[in-house]
């Protein structure tokens, strides 16, 4: 009979009759668990994301994408670039609602979107996620980016007179737009886009009700 070794939580096929490893078959143990984690431990959500994509792309586009492109690149199409260029970003970016690009808040907003870039480059996906819903750029980046709709809409920063001086920016990410109050200085601007970045990653229950710090 077949014997399966334990790994974890799984069971793991070492060869029939055989449930000891010894360095004589550590090998082909190594082999059967790479297999394992690979690919036979995982079938089942693999088989889901292929139905899916199945269902996105034909099997003759797929095809035709094979022979084309690369695995890094078919990754690329799907999911989008995960480096984020603040230039381009800037580039393609629309204003409105009384903002343009001389604005004050519109300078600041880039200030220390820049200083992110230099010091904590991980909070650019992040703002980029709070606007758009989503952490990457399409390939070929920001000029491509696209709304809940599907169709292509700027990254857009929109004034919000509306909105107290202390209030924190206001995403709407189904048209990939932020409203940005009107800050009175750089230093107040940033703490605002920090502190909506901070709470906009808590639960309801971890940022309701915090003291602002």
């Amino acid at each position: 009979s077949t014997v399966l070794m334990r790994v974890e939580n799984s069971e793991v096929l070492l060869c029939d009759g055989v449930a000891t490893v010894t360095d004589e078959n550590k090998h082909r143990f190594v082999e059967f668990l790479e297999r394992w984690k690979l690919y036979e431990g995982i079938s089942e959500q693999i088989n889901a994301m292929a139905k899916g994509l199945g269902k996105v792309l034909p099997e003759d586009l797929r095809q035709e994408m094979h022979g084309l492109l690369t695995p890094m690149e078919i990754a690329q199409l799907l999911s989008g670039l995960g480096t984020l260029n603040v230039e381009d970003w800037e580039t393609h970016t629309a204003y409105t609602h009384g903002l343009h690009k001389e604005s004050n808040v519109v300078r600041w907003f880039w200030q220390v979107v820049r200083d992110w870039a230099n010091s904590e480059e991980v909070l650019l996906p992040q703002l980029l996620q709070f606007v758009t819903g989503s952490a990457r750029v399409p390939v070929g980046g920001f000029s491509e980016l696209v709304g809940f709709n599907g169709a292509k809409h700027a990254f857009t920063l929109a004034g919000a007179n509306h909105l107290s001086k202390q209030a924190l920016p206001v995403a709407h990410t189904c048209i990939c737009t932020l409203d940005m109050p009107p800050y009175p200085d750089l230093e107040t601007c940033r703490h605002k886009m920090t502190q909506m970045l901070r709470l906009g990653r808590s639960h309801f229950d971890e940022g309701a009700g915090q003291a602002e710090t």
